[in-house]
């Protein structure tokens, strides 16, 4: 049976193992000031002590490589705790609150961990057409079809595979069309293991629609980043529509990055990277 591929998985397994180191103790700030519910409770707790310190020392890593890209970097990186804050706070309102809290620690260190490591491309990325599906693996093509957005009878079999050189492949494979707009899923496959094809499920903006797309619309890719750019048309003309911005880390995990959003049907043409910003995650 073909796999899904919910974009925070990998990412939140990688730091499940994480192990502190022995002689610390407490979180980041000192217990002896903490005024706020959620801050009593990270101080009881030694596994979510552990996680803030663990967040701290890779936002400080955060924050060193965002300083060499320049102010625009830095200020991202800030909004997007200042963002992030909100939301753990926001857990103290939930039914389960410790799965939440837990949760938002593990997400927000793996997102920090994919976006600011500078996860570099082997020496020989490739983007390599290929025309047909019967010449894809056939988990790849299993993967696709199972997916409700997708209808592989009624599209080109022009598909793309995009490898990083870092162990995996990401298969883009057409499989809707629509009047002016034509959407695309993603699959990730090993390197060497063609039977591992995971179809990837696209995680939408905070506030945004609650359930995780199966496909990108005009998806393309860049090797040297790992970035997966989409725009979605809101008529034929082009002149309103969503843009979004993916990161695939070369492996097994994709996270949205940023999404923008322009309703106003208005004759101008916008470049889609310019829309309104409804989300940042940096």
């Amino acid at each position: 049976m073909p796999h899904r591929l919910a974009c925070l998985l990998a990412v939140i397994g990688s730091i499940a193992v994480f192990e502190p180191a022995a002689a610390q103790s407490g979180p980041s700030f000192d217990c002896a000031k903490a005024a706020a519910d959620i801050e009593f409770l990270i101080c009881d707790s030694p596994t979510f002590s552990d996680l803030d310190r663990a967040l701290a020392a890779t936002y400080r890593d955060a924050a060193a490589i965002a300083t060499s890209r320049g102010d625009d970097a830095v200020e991202k990186l800030k909004a997007g705790q200042r963002q992030w804050l909100s939301r753990r706070n926001d857990c103290m309102t939930v039914d389960d609150i410790e799965a939440c809290v837990d949760y938002a620690y593990r997400d927000r260190i793996g997102f920090l961990a994919l976006v600011y490591d500078g996860i570099a491309p082997g020496p020989y990325p490739v983007e390599r057409p290929l025309d047909g599906f019967e010449n894809a693996p056939p988990a790849v093509i299993d993967a696709v079809r199972v997916l409700p957005d997708c209808d592989l009878d009624n599209v080109p079999p022009q598909l793309t595979v995009f490898d990083r050189d870092l162990g995996y492949e990401l298969w883009m494979v057409p499989c809707w069309l629509a009047a002016y707009n034509a959407g695309s899923a993603a699959v990730v496959v090993k390197t060497g293991e063609p039977a591992f094809a995971i179809a990837v499920a696209f995680e939408p903006p905070p506030g945004g629609p609650t359930e995780w797309a199966d496909s990108l619309t005009f998806p393309s890719v860049d090797l040297a980043t790992g970035d997966i750019l989409s725009f979605h048309k809101g008529r034929g003309p082009g002149d309103c529509g969503t843009y979004a911005q993916y990161r695939w880390d070369g492996r097994e995990t994709v996270r949205l990055i940023e999404y923008r959003e322009k309703d106003d049907c208005d004759g101008v043409w916008t470049e889609p990277s310019a829309y309104p910003l409804i989300y940042r995650a940096w």
